[in-house]
């Protein structure tokens, strides 16, 4: 009634959904006012277009309670015929960040066998698992057949991050249909009085039906007041409430298990628990507030559920919660069950009690041995919860929030921490709760406060625990501003090398060659990342950060391949938070290997994957900046810059944001604003400790900062730059390192030096497979041999230079070698072999990688969280665009896309 709009909107998702072109839309709108009717109006006009309809609604209470709404979702999922590994692969879900693609795989193949309408109610009383499901698998349906219609109320919509999906907004029903509303539950209703409804219920379809249906038929008529008392928002509860009052007790009790019992499979046997059954619903049926729906019972408007627990006692409720607990025994096999059956059973607990706290400890237990984290974490909270005793709570919440830490969930490892340091623990509880608390805030959310923390909880603990925190305080710390004498300490602390796990083996090599970067430890550096296996690389949360921080000491030309293995195995996992921390390790890669087009790519997948799983990038900013700063694109780098401050800044990463004035210099280079690049890296460099570290964010600049003075005649300000740089670099630099120090070498060096010490840089550059330092390398380097008259080999070096910077697309550097080959009698006309593939989008670039690297389109739908159809449509599309026939020249593509392009060199007379 008054809603030909919205369902226009119904209507013309399904045309779009018939037509092959999946879409999504939220229908958003107060509490009743309409939208679950106009949701049941969708679902019957999809089902009487053959439409699968997969019908799921959230319940309040079940919030918390990680994977409940996907458990009913899958039971929908499994009545329209999917297949039984889907649904057991959707149902074995336990970690909070893992559900996205089990979902997508789950509703590909449903779609496979017909055209799916996913309605989804009350999302904003869904559990956060599920809701970032839901968010992820329809991104990615790409082209199936699958359409969500989700409905809930505006602003927790927004908070929940679905901001982006095109919105139906649903307002009160037009004023005059108010008596034509009013009328369809209470006949005698006049205009006027159904008016005067609309107008003091806002046009609240439900507040205006409930009300005109509880008006003596004098006040429908308009021959006796309206009440002042109108239910408006929890006043239509109140009203439900109060219909429950008048049901039989056994009514009333059934009410109150249907209202704590979401999954229909165990309803009959909480129903039988608690004494009654489903012949007890019979009357609040006929009362209008529960329907039999296709053999399941659910109450006639989400709102009646709360009405139900608020109108009974609180020893109902109980009851009721003590029921489903029961209905679970034996039934409670997998996490999900076990968490449901734990919260269950401490609803249904009277208070405190260490009885009870027991028995969720052994349930918590179970999950942790099932590898369920993230539920083993909630039941060791519930179990706090019950514990009278304040000393044996706070050492159940430290494994609750050490089990949180372990699935990566930092958010609920921080508050679990701290709500168990408020419990004033005993010593060595409370050192184990900084230590969590701090690994949690440093490993993604501030590592200044973690850094304090964990340096606390040394003071605390003893053995194996204080080791862990030696650990963890090592991960997190800035290794060039502690003193070495601490450093060595903490070194001292994890115990020998052979009993340490391989990535733990590694950040103490590292470390140590931190303090002391010679031969001997460059070369226990080098076994020590050979000894990080692919299995240690996929288990544990610290492996970008171990790996990168060995490969920057140690080089490309010695870790490349072993981080290649480690992005293969990563990106293959089925979980997004490894795809995330392969992609991490893969941009570093693509920044150094000269795959900037790749990068970009991959950062835009980052932040995709990130925003899915609430996670925080804290590197993709950095790396865009460095590729923004090469081309010199301006205007793209100021909003990256302001992001990447923000970011650092809170996360207390001051070595990270002190490269950041630096970036702004390679920016000024590119544009040719050299003092301005000196004025920029002169104030990084103020900010940097005489000895740093063997890491290249930094150094890079440094020899920009030298050649830039150098050029500018100021050589001894140059030579004292270069000398940090030395010290930074260290007695055993790689590949890399070796090139910039002879590079900057010849910056100060006797000008019959010069040519063979750009020539050692370039050798040492092309073996380190650095594409931009090695063109900038070949750049200053040809400018010297040109100015010497050495024209022809100026000529070689510069034709190879600007391969390199046409194929990173950096212009302005392509313009300088340009000035400069036409200087030796060289003009080059461009032409890009792979100019085509620009024209793709990232995702299709993405699938071009994946397919031409070999994988079939299942393989490449898991890699890329994707459906199988979505690979085939992107296919289709990329050989369109790109002129190919087949997965063979696509392959053939993939392989040399990263290449330089090709252009004919035209010799002037």
């Amino acid at each position: 009634m008054g809603r030909s709009d919205e369902l226009r909107a119904f209507e013309e998702l399904l045309d779009s959904l018939a037509a092959g072109r999946p879409c999504h839309l939220l229908v958003v709108g107060d509490a009743g006012i309409g939208k679950t009717v106009l949701l049941q109006a969708a679902a019957a006009a999809a089902r009487a277009r053959g439409v699968s309809v997969l019908e799921v609604t959230g319940v309040p209470g079940e919030r918390a309670l990680p994977g409940a709404t996907l458990w009913l979702l899958a039971s929908r999922l499994e009545a329209v015929g999917v297949e039984s590994e889907a649904i057991e692969e959707l149902r074995a879900v336990s970690a909070r960040a893992s559900a996205g693609p089990p979902l997508l795989r789950a509703l590909a193949v449903a779609a496979a066998m017909s055209p799916v309408l996913l309605v989804a109610d009350d999302v904003h009383w869904w559990d956060p698992l599920s809701v970032a499901a839901l968010q992820f698998a329809a991104r990615r349906l790409a082209v199936d057949p699958v359409a969500v219609l989700a409905a809930g109320r505006p602003q927790v919509l927004e908070d929940r991050g679905f901001a982006a999906v095109p919105r139906l907004e649903v307002g009160p029903v037009p004023r005059d249909l108010a008596g034509e509303l009013a009328r369809s539950v209470a006949p005698e209703t006049v205009e006027s009085v159904a008016r005067g409804l609309w107008s003091r219920l806002g046009g609240n379809t439900l507040a205006v039906v409930e009300t005109a249906a509880r008006l003596t038929p004098d006040e429908q008529r308009g021959t006796a007041p309206v009440p002042e008392d109108l239910p408006v928002g929890p006043g239509v509860v109140t009203r439900w409430a109060s219909e429950v009052d008048t049901l039989p007790e056994r009514s009333r009790l059934a009410l109150a298990v249907l209202a704590v019992v979401s999954a229909d499979e165990t309803l009959g046997a909480a129903l039988s628990a608690a004494g009654v059954d489903a012949e007890d619903l019979l009357p609040a049926e006929a009362g209008g507030l529960v329907r039999l729906d296709a053999l399941r019972w659910q109450f006639r408007h989400p709102l009646v559920r709360p009405a139900v627990l608020a109108a009974e006692p609180p020893a109902t409720v109980r009851r009721a919660h003590a029921a489903a607990a029961d209905a679970l025994v034996g039934l409670a096999t997998t996490p999900h069950l076990v968490l449901r059956r734990a919260r269950h059973r401490a609803a249904a607990a009277l208070g405190p009690e260490a009885s009870l706290a027991r028995d969720l400890t052994a349930e918590a237990e179970l999950l942790a041995r099932l590898g369920a984290h993230g539920a083993a974490a909630d039941a060791y909270d519930l179990a706090a919860a019950a514990d009278p005793d304040p000393a044996s709570a706070a050492e159940r919440l430290a494994r609750a929030a050490a089990h949180a830490l372990e699935d990566f969930d930092d958010d609920s490892a921080v508050r679990l921490g701290r709500a168990g340091l408020a419990h004033s623990p005993e010593p060595r509880v409370r050192g184990s709760l900084l230590r969590i608390t701090g690994a949690a805030l440093g490993r993604v959310q501030n590592a200044t406060e973690g850094r304090h923390l964990l340096t606390r909880s040394l003071d605390l603990l003893e053995g194996p625990e204080r080791a862990e925190a030696a650990r963890d305080l090592l991960f997190t710390l800035d290794l060039t501003t502690e003193p070495e004498a601490r450093v060595r300490a903490l070194v001292d602390e994890l115990g020998p090398a052979d009993l340490l796990a391989p990535v733990d083996r590694l950040l103490l090599a590292h470390t140590v060659f931190h303090v002391d970067p010679g031969a001997e430890a460059r070369l226990t550096l080098e076994q020590a990342l050979l000894a990080v296996d692919d299995d240690e690389a996929v288990a544990s949360g610290r492996t970008v950060e171990t790996l990168m921080n060995a490969a920057f000491c140690l080089g490309l030309e010695v870790s490349a391949p072993r981080l290649r293995r480690a992005v293969v195995t990563l990106s293959s996992s089925g979980d997004p938070r490894r795809r995330l921390e392969g992609l991490g390790i893969d941009q570093m890669l693509a920044f150094w290997d000269g795959r900037w087009r790749h990068l970009l790519d991959m950062v835009e997948e980052t932040r995709e994957l990130t925003e899915a799983i609430g996670r925080v990038d804290l590197y993709s900013d950095g790396l865009e900046l460095q590729v923004l700063a090469r081309r010199a694109l301006a205007a793209e780098f100021a909003p990256v810059l302001a992001r990447a401050r923000t970011l650092m800044s809170a996360a207390g990463m001051d070595y990270w944001a002190a490269a950041l004035p630096g970036e702004e210099a390679m920016l000024a280079l590119a544009e040719g604003r050299t003092e301005r690049a000196i004025e920029l890296v002169s104030s990084e460099l103020d900010h940097l400790p005489a000895h740093t570290s063997a890491h290249a964010v930094h150094a890079d600049h440094l020899v920009t900062l030298t050649e830039a003075l150098a050029d500018a005649g100021r050589v001894g300000d140059a030579a004292e730059v270069r000398e940090r740089l030395r010290l930074m670099l260290g007695a055993s630099p790689s590949a890399l390192g070796e090139g910039f120090l002879a590079r900057t070498a010849a910056a100060v060096a006797e000008d019959a030096e010069v040519a063979d010490l750009l020539g050692e840089a370039e050798g040492f550059l092309e073996v380190g497979m650095h594409v931009f330092e090695l063109a900038m390398t070949r750049l200053r380097l040809a400018r010297w041999l040109r100015r010497h008259r050495r024209r022809r080999e100026a000529a070689e070096r510069l034709e190879l230079a600007l391969a390199a910077f046409e194929h990173l697309e950096c212009r302005t550097w392509a313009d300088q070698c340009r000035a400069e080959l036409r200087a030796v009698g060289v003009d080059v006309t461009r032409h890009d072999r792979y100019d085509t593939r620009a024209q793709l989008t990232a995702q299709e670039r993405r699938v071009v990688d994946v397919v031409g690297a070999g994988a079939t389109n299942d393989e490449a739908a898991r890699q890329l969280f994707l459906s199988p159809r979505t690979v085939e449509a992107h296919l289709t599309h990329v050989y369109r665009k790109l002129g190919v026939r087949g997965r063979t020249e696509l392959a053939r593509l993939a392989t040399a896309h990263d290449g330089p392009s090709s252009r004919t060199l035209v010799r002037n007379p």
